[in-house]
C-alpha cells in the first residue's frame, strides 16, 4: 500500500481479498456442516428403518415360533403371544423414535455448535475490518498533522511581540540624542 492510499483512507486490497477470502471460507464451512448435517440426518433415518426392519422381522419370526407352539394350546397361547408381540412393537417402536430423536438431537446440537462458531468467526473477521478503518483513519490524521507541522515548521519565524513595558524603553531610547561615540563612529565611517 503506497502512501497516497493511506491518505486516501482506501482499506488495501490485500485486506479485502483477506476479509473476501474469509466470508467465502465461512460460507464453505456452513455449506459443509449443513450437508454433513444433512447426511447425518438421512443415514440416521436409514439406520433407523433398518433397525425397524430388523424389529419387525425378529418380532414377525418370534410371532411364527409361537404360533406353531400355539397349536397344542391354541386359544390360550395364541392370544397371550398376540398380546406379547404387540407390546413389544409397541416398546421397539418407542426404542426406535428414542434412538432416533435422540441422534436427531445430537445433530441439531453440532449443527447449532457449528453455527455458533461460524457468527463468531463472522463477528471477529467484522470487527478485524472495523479495526483495520480505525488505524486507516489514524493513519490519515497522523499524516495530516505531519503535513501541518512540516508546513507550519517551513513559515518563517513572526518577530515576537513586545513585552509588556518594553515598547515605552524603545520609545524613549529613539527620543534620546545619540552619544557622541556614537555620532564620530558615524563620521569615521563615512
Amino acid at each position: 500500500m503506497t502512501q497516497g492510499d493511506e491518505q486516501q483512507g482506501q482499506v488495501p486490497p490485500e485486506a479485502d481479498a483477506l476479509a473476501a477470502s474469509m466470508s467465502a471460507r465461512v460460507r464453505e464451512l456452513m455449506e459443509q456442516a449443513e450437508a454433513q448435517a444433512r447426511q447425518i440426518s438421512e443415514d440416521a433415518a436409514s439406520q433407523a428403518a433398518q433397525v425397524a426392519q430388523e424389529v419387525e422381522a425378529r418380532t414377525a419370526r418370534q410371532a411364527a415360533e409361537t404360533r406353531l407352539a400355539a397349536d397344542e394350546d391354541a386359544a390360550r397361547i395364541r392370544a397371550a403371544a398376540e398380546s406379547q408381540a404387540a407390546q413389544y412393537l409397541v416398546d421397539a417402536r418407542a426404542d426406535i423414535e428414542a434412538f432416533a430423536l435422540s441422534r436427531q438431537q445430537r445433530i441439531d446440537d453440532l449443527t447449532q455448535g457449528l453455527i455458533e462458531r461460524a457468527t463468531e468467526l463472522q463477528r471477529r473477521l467484522d470487527q478485524a475490518i472495523e479495526v483495520r478503518s480505525l488505524l486507516d483513519e489514524t493513519i490519515e490524521a497522523l499524516a495530516a498533522a505531519r503535513d501541518l507541522v512540516d508546513a507550519e515548521a517551513k513559515r518563517p519565524a513572526e518577530p515576537l511581540p513586545p513585552l509588556p513595558g518594553e515598547q515605552h524603553v524603545q520609545t524613549a531610547a529613539q527620543t534620546l540624542p545619540p552619544r557622541p561615540e556614537a555620532a564620530e563612529r558615524k563620521q569615521d565611517a563615512s
